[in-house]
């Protein structure tokens, strides 16, 4: 698949599609998360991926509020949609502002990644088409659609950028970050420390981040070498 659509393939559409690639490349972020389990499967066709990334938010909104003792009456059974899970997020927190409740911080930060997912795909608005228009199915967006049916529909046409953001999302799943290293182009660097870890930090995880940052950052720069050499190409032979 190329960079450049076929349909549009403007000098105004390349400029586009090349400064995204730019401002992805202004940064990277390295995160070590705390699974409570994990299998031997790999990871699911990105259709797949994305329903059970919201069945994984819908039980996960559900243990936040039983562990906090949230008295909001959720029923995760509504859930069928990205629409639905963002409705229960807000009434949950309404609910909690109404009545004067919260949430564990770092429970509270996990809630907040969920909403964020949700408004993104709300604003996003990426449409997939059916399979098979002779079924009757209209063209949805995923925020809308019923994800009990994603096999009926094609994901395939859904731009990289949007795929990469949806696929870290599932990465990240709805566990505890631990430990995030953020690089900056500009030379700016943060590292952010979960409060309950660094109480009694564990040389052994600490030393996989550290591995893992040395290994996204040779990456990123020859990531930032070949966008180098792409975009000279393109303007030389322009």
């Amino acid at each position: 698949m190329g960079l450049f659509s076929k349909k549009d393939n403007s000098a105004e559409s390349k400029k586009s599609v090349i400064l995204d690639i730019l401002d992805d490349l202004t940064f990277m972020e390295i995160n070590t998360i705390i699974k409570p389990a994990m299998g031997a499967s790999t990871t699911p066709a990105f259709d797949e991926l994305v329903a059970q990334l919201k069945k994984s938010y819908a039980y996960r909104l559900g243990t936040l509020i039983h562990k906090n003792n949230i008295g909001y009456d959720y029923d995760k059974g509504k859930c069928q949609s990205y629409e639905f899970l963002h409705t229960e997020l807000k009434q949950t927190e309404a609910y909690m502002q109404k009545h004067k409740q919260r949430m564990d911080a770092e429970d509270f930060v996990i809630f907040s990644r969920i909403m964020g997912f949700c408004d993104y795909l709300e604003r996003a608005d990426i449409v997939v088409e059916a399979k098979d228009s002779s079924a009757g199915l209209k063209p949805m967006d995923i925020y809308h659609m019923d994800l009990d049916m994603f096999d009926k529909y094609d994901f395939k046409p859904i731009n990289p950028r949007d795929k990469a953001r949806i696929r870290r999302m599932y990465d990240l799943g709805s566990e505890k970050i631990i430990l995030q290293t953020r690089f900056g182009i500009d030379g700016d660097v943060v590292t952010r420390i979960s409060e309950h870890y660094a109480s009694a930090p564990k040389e052994a995880l600490t030393k996989i981040h550290d591995k893992h940052v040395q290994l996204s950052l040779d990456y990123w720069q020859s990531l930032i070498k070949t966008a180098t050499e792409l975009v000279g190409g393109i303007f030389g032979n322009k």
